[in-house]
């Protein structure tokens, strides 16, 4: 409207590596950063006399652990209980994302498409929940009584908190009997492998549109567990380095 401050332009920096967007935020030669940044940079951005302000912002962004469930022994219903069961969800979302993410059952919470966990039956969630216990009965159930050994790929593209999930997740998992290896791949590589070239299992991030999903799920014959991941908006506290005070022409 006439009278009201507007912005003459808008520059977006495609900056892949963190450390280097973090740096030209800190520096000033950009004033904003959305999405992907580690919680603990987070931290560090909130603390008094940072100059920054950080806020929360909600996103369709899934971290997902899928399976192949045409494969041995993924194809058994009991393995796949057992990996999902294993899990403590909450731990990675207190101690990886500091309270700002969410567990998720087919897609983000902010999707109206997709049911939340809370909308499902229990005997379906319940496959959700940290049962170590049980997690560690099933594989011996379904023929592996000394549990099994397998691999995750996942790539360093994606940084943090996102490989700190996945890392997170071999420790769970071995508590149950299954000793997954993970394997970062090459980026190029990965995109390829993970429309349904992987042999075992892999983490990767997913936008959880609905259309995106129907789409992957045809290709990746997959069973996953996943986390809704919130992102993080950091500013510098002064005004923005755009022409704010000039008034919109009438």
């Amino acid at each position: 409207r006439a009278g009201l401050p507007y912005v003459d332009g808008l520059t977006y920096a495609i900056m892949p590596d963190q450390s280097t967007r973090m740096a030209a935020l800190r520096s000033g030669a950009i004033d904003l950063i959305t999405i992907g940044i580690p919680e603990v940079a987070a931290q560090e951005l909130r603390r008094p006399g940072s100059g920054m302000v950080v806020q929360g912002c909600p996103t369709t962004t899934l971290w997902v652990l899928y399976m192949r469930n045409d494969k041995p022994p993924f194809n058994d219903v009991r393995v796949r209980r057992a990996i999902s069961m294993a899990l403590d969800r909450q731990v990675i979302i207190n101690n990886v994302h500091m309270g700002r993410a969410v567990p998720t059952a087919l897609g983000p919470p902010t999707d109206p498409l997709y049911p939340r966990v809370e909308d499902l039956p229990k005997e379906a969630t319940q496959y959700l929940e940290y049962q170590p216990d049980r997690a560690r009965k099933l594989p011996a159930e379904a023929g592996f009584p000394k549990g099994f050994d397998t691999t995750i790929i996942d790539t360093r593209r994606f940084g943090s908190p996102f490989n700190d999930m996945t890392e997170a997740w071999l420790g769970m998992l071995a508590e149950a009997g299954i000793r997954a290896k993970l394997d970062y791949i090459e980026y190029g590589a990965y995109s390829r492998m993970i429309q349904g070239e992987y042999e075992a299992m892999a983490a990767s991030k997913m936008a959880g549109d609905s259309a995106t999903a129907s789409a992957l799920g045809k290709r990746l014959l997959r069973n996953f567990t996943s986390i809704a991941v919130g992102c993080s908006l950091a500013r510098k506290s002064r005004p923005l380095s755009v022409n704010l005070k000039r008034p919109r022409p009438a």
